[in-house]
Order: C-alpha cells, then sequence, then structure tokens
C-alpha cells in the first residue's frame, strides 16, 4: 500500500503479502520469516498521518481475517497501527534481544547476582590461568578467520540440532564472504577469537552499529566448552569490545 500527500510526495508504504488458506486471509509483512526486523515505512515528519491513513485502508480491505505483523521492534511505526485499531488485537512476544548499557566490567558484574557473579569470574579466572588470549583479528586474516568461525560454530553443534541452513556448503560461502568483506572493505563487523595453545577455541562474529556492538554468531571447540562457561567468556569479549570502542 503506497500513500501519498495531496502533492504527490510518497509518504509512506506498508508493504504486506496475503495468504490464503481456504477462505481464510492472514495479512504478513514482506520477508515475514526469519528476518532481524519488519515494519511499515514513513517519511520523516509523516509518521502520525501513515499510521492513521494506513489503518483506515486494513478497515477497508476485506480479503483478510488476521493481520499478523512479526518482527517488530520497540520503536517500530507499526505499532501505532495497533494502537489505533479499534477491533480485537493481541501482542505476543516473539523473539528476545537483550541490549546492555556500556559500563565498567567490574561494575557491571557487581550488579548480578552472588552465584552467577561467582560463576564468571570463576570462568575468567580459569581462562586466564590457561593461557588463553583474546585476538581481534586483523582484515589480512578475515578471510582464514571466516572460516574458523564457522567450522567452530558447527563443532558447537556437533550432537544438537544446528539449523539446517548452517550444515550446508551455501550458507558457509555465505557467512565467510560476508564476515571478510563487513571486516576488509565496510568496517561494519570483527571476529573476534580465544586461542589456546596455537589453537583457536572460540570465535565470535561482531556487528558495529552508529553506538554500538551487537553479537551475531559464535564458535567454540567441544575442548573449550567443557572446560568454560562460553556464555561468559562471550559476555567479557563483548563488553571488553564496546569499550574499546567507545560505545554505549
Amino acid at each position: 500500500v503506497t500513500l501519498w500527500n495531496n502533492e504527490g510526495l510518497l509518504i509512506g508504504l506498508v508493504p504486506l503479502v496475503l495468504e490464503r488458506w481456504r477462505s481464510f486471509g492472514r495479512l504478513l509483512f514482506m520477508g515475514t520469516g526469519l528476518t532481524d526486523y519488519l515494519d511499515i515505512l514513513a517519511r520523516e515528519g509523516w509518521e502520525n498521518r501513515v499510521a492513521e491513513t494506513g489503518t483506515q485502508v486494513l478497515k477497508q480491505l476485506e480479503c483478510w481475517q488476521v493481520a499478523d505483523l512479526q518482527r517488530l521492534r520497540p520503536e517500530a511505526a507499526a505499532w501505532d497501527l495497533l494502537q489505533r485499531w479499534e477491533g480485537l488485537r493481541i501482542r505476543v512476544p516473539q523473539a528476545g534481544c537483550p541490549i546492555i548499557d556500556v559500563k565498567p566490567w567490574d561494575e557491571l558484574v557487581a550488579d548480578l547476582s552472588k552465584n552467577h557473579r561467582s560463576t564468571i569470574r570463576r570462568t575468567l579466572r580459569r581462562a586466564d590461568k590457561d593461557g588463553v588470549r583474546r585476538e581481534l583479528v586483523k582484515p589480512e586474516d578475515a578471510k582464514r578467520a571466516a572460516r574458523r568461525w564457522v567450522a567452530l560454530h558447527r563443532e558447537a553443534w556437533q550432537g544438537r540440532e544446528i539449523l539446517p541452513e548452517h550444515s550446508t556448503q551455501r550458507w558457509a560461502s555465505f557467512a565467510e564472504t560476508v564476515a571478510s568483506r563487513m571486516i576488509t572493505t565496510r568496517g561494519l563487523g570483527e571476529i573476534s577469537e580465544f586461542w589456546l595453545e596455537g589453537e583457536a577455541i572460540v570465535s565470535t562474529f561482531w556487528l558495529y552499529g552508529c553506538d554500538s556492538v551487537g553479537y551475531y554468531l559464535h564458535g567454540a571447540s567441544q575442548k573449550a566448552m567443557q572446560r568454560y562457561q562460553i556464555s561468559s567468556l562471550l559476555m567479557w569479549d563483548g563488553i571488553t569490545l564496546a569499550l574499546e570502542r567507545h560505545s554505549t
């Protein structure tokens, strides 16, 4: 659905598809599925008008029984449609993505429960005692590091149900290409690795926003998973990286 003002300026897009099952129609955002987030698009300054008109358009369409608008972020413009809707409506949590304010590590850990704090510190002490070292991959090593990252991700899921796509050569080629290009060409990401006795045992691909560091995917050797609490290493790694980049 395209929305225009009286002067012919495009002010909004509501990208929908209709899924039919017999006589039942379900409206979905284009791209619904395993994706980051979906939304309507509104030109700056026209958000309220787009939400108001978009709601009226939905009421006029007679081809659907349920509008299933998924993957909305808290700041999504589509929430205005929900607030304006006068009929039956429901909000269901779909996927969690915790956001952490960056603080010095000791200050951040101090906010945790005693048991949790003890577990994290024990993991970091053990890694330090073993001689584990953290390294950020240099651009010239990005392609090789991306291969190590994919291999460790698959090793971490040995014996468990990995996403089927992640076991294909297609995904491996895609992940390795994207990671290496984002590191070397765009500076939009980074691979960090934990090394022990000349071997990478944990590898994580981080994504950079304007003022944020985002976790994408990690891999770890079976030996590392048995020896360390990997989530503690990842948390320390991400906070350290954010502090180094002065991200909030």
